[in-house]
């Protein structure tokens, strides 16, 4: 998700420095923008320039989200957490009943 956020900015950026930025090869990171192309998402791929998002992606944020939640909603919540990315579901609610 972090590569996504850094090619949402509407600049390019090359693989040799987005290699770099995250530790891996730059195959690895051509293969990850394959695998996003292949999943519908537009990346501009400019031989000498790098890659970037041709449309910025919104985020979800998590103060957004409650916004929209009706107040007597919100008061039967005791824990909201907005996260980018988990493994298992079933997992993270199974980590939360434990606590």
């Amino acid at each position: 998700m972090e590569l996504l956020t850094l090619l949402s900015d509407g600049k390019f950026h090359s693989g040799v420095d987005l290699a770099q930025h995250f530790n891996v090869s730059r195959t690895t990171i051509a293969k990850k923008i394959k695998d996003w192309q292949a999943c519908g998402l537009d990346i501009d791929v400019v031989q000498g320039k790098g890659y970037r998002l041709q449309q910025p992606i919104q985020w979800l944020q998590q103060s957004q989200i409650w916004q929209h939640i009706p107040v007597d909603i919100q008061q039967k919540i005791s824990l909201f957490e907005l996260k980018q990315e988990v493994a298992s579901t079933n997992d993270v609610v199974a980590e939360q009943l434990q606590t």
